[in-house]
């Protein structure tokens, strides 16, 4: 671990702490009175690591901030955005302290600052300063919380090294009170081969942790049945006191028959690797729910350093032999920053591939089952099998007509007339308390059965689903047919009462799909069919691929994703705001749940020649169109994106609204130095920085200090100003050039001759 100074004058606390990862100095936080935490190190946000911890305010601003450390002040940020108003102190060892989101600096620095903004005419900037110009000593108030930049009002508290690496606080000598270890919800199986779907036609099922207090572990109530390579999620959370905000954990391990499969710790991470987040946590899940899920295993294309594994996929639990069969016990160790410990226990069941049964049928009402060599490998206890005719609900055939022979067969006999059923599906049972549903009869031809067809991109390949009211039909075949002439052709397997499901992965055709094709079993005439356009990416030989639709051309190179994926553009339907500026069509270019490594690069060719007050914009969770940065090109407009989604060519013509101005005009206060505030409407381009805001008091430049989240700007006089007329003038502007300028005039009388 590292020191975080050597002087002992820096020691607010001398003591020494001996926790699971080893022995390290303990310093104050710089905060006085109690403390709590709502983000922790490492928690998950879109395309990068939370880089330090957020101490709670209560809502509030002004919470005063001290210096932990003998140092200096290194460097002072102010930004509209980001962590807002910055401080940065360094310390003798050359560790870096970051405080984020303040309301003001202590008064020597705001001075120093205020005068700074008001010569240069600036709100933003990042000024860098030389060792020891301004030193700060350990208790020295050093600055004031707020909710500049990003978020509701708190502290952001960061440490980093010497080489602007970001530490964990927690670890690295700012421990807080913390008794509670993690909580554990879900845990979850992710299939990670070419083919494999679970019995609800998806390719990750959950199942809810139970804490168990006799074992002293969170546990799973039976055994779960896989049929492929997997890996294991989990929903999990740390708290430092009940009812708490939840917290990221700081460590993970996987142990499976008591081998360690895979860790992970959250100790530091480097600023290259930070994008790796959308890998270390599950982004389809965080994409589609905004939960917040830890991958116990490395998939492609992640280099994470705080990983740890010894297996070649690692921590993927991979079918190597027939030994890999069977019940497997695993073990899931969590770990919160103070050494607090939870552990998660439960059973896993590799089933080999294909039926456990190979049915003969001796006659119309009986069935013979042969239990299949490669059963020996698994705890099978027992068979049931359950009939279902019409919209009657599925009923267990009575044991008596179920007969088990010596060498592991069943026979099982079914009423025949009227009584006989119309499907029949087996479940196998094991001893572990693991049910899988293996076969599945149609007994009596379904009529005319409709049928719905879709299909989503998920982890690099495509997840069919079908569905018909009917309870149980011939698995349905699927045809994909590629623009090179291959067609592949698929069996879908049965996923819950009128559900089949089939999943299709290969890495090794990179050509387009372009048309995906349904037939019910035995027919050679397809009963649906749709025409795609759906791109191979990511390992393409050209070193990347163009794809072009209407006006649209997206260029994505390999190292642009991860892994090789699959993508479609296709232009969009839905109904969008500010529709009517939009020019031309709004292009959905998926799946969204695809984590890119790089950005992607967007083409419009524009045929209208006035190109006055356009931009390229992308569609967020909150439905609002954002602003990315573009260059003009001599056909139209380009842009670059580090995300999935749609995307528009938007004008926007109106300039932005001034609302709320105080003091009103024409009224009267009486003080002398009066706060004036406004609030700036923009609803689609957007304020970039400063230079977006002017604000004039009686001719006089004032420092525009603006949040984009409230619109609210805030300011005050340069110096204190005399009792009478005051005339107040205020320009804004968007990126694209509309402006809007208010004139006010308000008076003050302080009641002083």
């Amino acid at each position: 671990m590292s020191k975080l100074s050597t002087s002992k004058t820096t020691l607010l606390t001398l003591a020494f702490l001996v926790l699971s990862h080893g022995l390290i100095y303990c310093f104050e936080l710089p905060v006085k009175g109690g403390v709590d935490l709502s983000s922790n190190f490492c928690e998950y946000r879109p395309a990068h690591f939370h880089g330090g911890i957020d101490i709670r305010t209560g809502g509030k601003v002004g919470r005063k901030l001290f210096s932990p450390v003998n140092g200096y002040v290194w460097r002072i940020k102010y930004s509209y955005n980001g962590y807002g108003k910055g401080l940065y102190l360094k310390d003798s060892d050359g560790l870096i302290y970051v405080f984020g989101h303040l309301s003001r600096l202590n008064d020597k620095l705001e001075r120093m600052i205020w005068d700074y903004q008001l010569e240069n005419r600036v709100y933003s900037f990042d000024n860098f300063y030389e060792k020891d110009s301004i030193p700060v000593k350990v208790g020295d108030l050093i600055a004031f919380s707020g909710r500049s930049g990003i978020g509701a009002p708190h502290i952001h508290f960061e440490v980093r090294d010497p080489d602007n690496k970001p530490l964990n606080p927690l670890t690295n000598g700012f421990n807080i009170n913390d008794k509670i270890a993690p909580t554990i919800e879900f845990v979850g199986f992710v299939y990670q081969d070419n083919s494999s779907v679970f019995p609800n036609g998806a390719r990750r099922i959950n199942k809810k942790a139970v804490y168990n207090k006799f074992r002293r572990a969170y546990i799973l109530k039976s055994a779960v049945p896989l049929c492929g390579p997997f890996g294991i999620r989990i929903k999990a959370y740390d708290r430092i006191r009940k009812n708490g905000p939840d917290l990221n954990i700081y460590r993970a391990r996987l142990f499976i028959d008591d081998y360690i499969y895979y860790e992970t710790t959250y100790e530091n991470y480097d600023y290259s690797e930070t994008g790796l987040a959308d890998l270390c946590f599950d982004f389809q899940t965080a994409a589609e729910k905004d939960q917040y899920w830890h991958q116990l295993f490395i998939p492609e294309g992640k280099n994470f350093s705080g990983d740890k594994s010894q297996y070649k996929r690692g921590g993927i639990f991979d079918i190597n032999s027939e030994m890999n069969y069977g019940l497997h016990r695993a073990r899931v160790e969590l770990y919160d920053a103070a050494g607090n410990m939870s552990e998660l226990k439960f059973e896993f069941v590799m089933i080999p591939p294909g039926r456990m049964f190979s049915p003969v049928w001796v006659d119309d009402t009986t069935c013979y089952m042969e239990n299949r060599l490669n059963n020996k490998y698994i705890d099978l206890k027992k068979i049931k099998v359950f009939g279902t005719s019409g919209k009657v609900k599925w009923k267990q055939i009575e044991p008596r007509r179920l007969e088990k022979k010596l060498n592991g067969d069943y026979q099982f006999t079914v009423h025949s007339g009227r009584k006989k059923p119309d499907a029949i599906k087996v479940v196998a049972i094991g001893e572990s308390g693991w049910a899988f549903s293996d076969n599945h009869f149609i007994l009596r031809k379904p009529g005319d059965v409709k049928y719905t067809f879709t299909y989503k991109l998920v982890d690099g390949g495509i997840l069919f689903n079908i569905s018909t009211r009917r309870k149980i039909v011939e698995p349905p075949l699927i045809k994909i047919t590629f623009d090179d002439g291959y067609a592949r052709e698929l069996i879908t397997s049965p996923a819950g009462d009128g559900r089949y499901a089939a999943y299709f992965r290969n890495r090794e055709i990179t050509s387009a799909v372009i048309k995906f094709e349904l037939f019910e079993n035995g027919s050679d005439s397809p009963i649906i069919s749709k025409d795609v356009s759906i791109f191979h990416a990511g390992n393409n030989p050209d070193g990347g691929i163009t794809v072009e639709l209407g006006n649209l051309s997206v260029n994505c190179s390999n190292q642009s994703f991860y892994s090789p994926v699959n993508i479609e553009l296709v232009k969009s339907n839905r109904r969008f705001p500010h529709s009517k500026s939009i020019l031309g069509r709004v292009y959905s270019i998926g799946p969204e749940t695809v984590p890119l490594a790089g950005n992607i690069e967007l083409s419009f060719v524009l045929s209208d020649r006035n190109q006055d007050k356009i931009g390229v914009y992308r569609l967020n969770k909150k439905g609002k169109w954002k602003w990315l940065k573009h260059t003009r090109t001599s056909a139209g407009i380009k842009a670059k994106t580090g995300y999935m989604g749609n995307f528009a060519v938007i004008r926007d013509t109106k300039s932005p609204r001034v609302k709320k101005i105080y003091p009103p005009d024409g009224k009267t206060v009486n003080t002398s130095y009066p706060p004036i505030s406004f609030l700036v409407v923009e609803d689609l381009s957007g304020i970039e920085n400063h230079e977006n805001i002017k604000v004039f008091l009686d001719d006089r430049w004032l420092i525009p200090e603006y949040d984009p989240e409230t619109e609210l700007l805030k300011t005050y006089p340069e110096k204190r100003i005399a009792d009478g007329r005051h005339d107040l003038k205020i320009i804004v502007s968007d990126r694209v050039g509309n402006s809007r300028t208010v004139r006010t005039h308000f008076y003050v009388n302080t009641g002083k001759k």
